[in-house]
């Protein structure tokens, strides 16, 4: 699990503009799905004898967040992403694209200069 964190971490860029109470992030990274789809292919590949699926790449996720600060230690952000996979499954096309979006609520609970927990 350490080992992923710090493969994301590497991987992984953002960049963020902040105006008074709204912050914009543009990520892009290396998500857990890839890691996730390549270890379920492989083992689905172990156990058939018929049939193969074969991941030929994939593309890092993209993704924009925008956070909104309701108070000093209390604020809302939205994220949507974009990624996609180029998968073959006996020899056909089987691509897909991944689009998610979420809604994440954040306390501080003690905030200090320049620091937040």
């Amino acid at each position: 699990m350490r080992g992923t964190f710090v493969i994301w971490l590497f991987l992984s860029t953002s960049s963020f503009g902040q105006v008074y109470n709204r912050l914009m992030l543009l990520k892009v990274g290396y998500t857990y799905e890839q890691l996730d789809h390549r270890n379920i292919i492989r083992d689905f590949n172990d156990s058939s004898l018929n049939h193969q699926f074969e991941l030929v790449w994939t593309m890092p996720s993209f993704a924009y967040s925008h956070e909104f600060s309701v108070s000093d230690v209390f604020s809302v952000s939205g994220t949507t992403g974009w990624q996609y996979m180029n998968i073959f499954y006996d020899n056909t096309y089987f691509g897909t694209n991944y689009f998610f979006f979420s809604v994440n609520p954040k306390l501080s609970v003690v905030k200090r200069k320049r620091f937040e927990y």
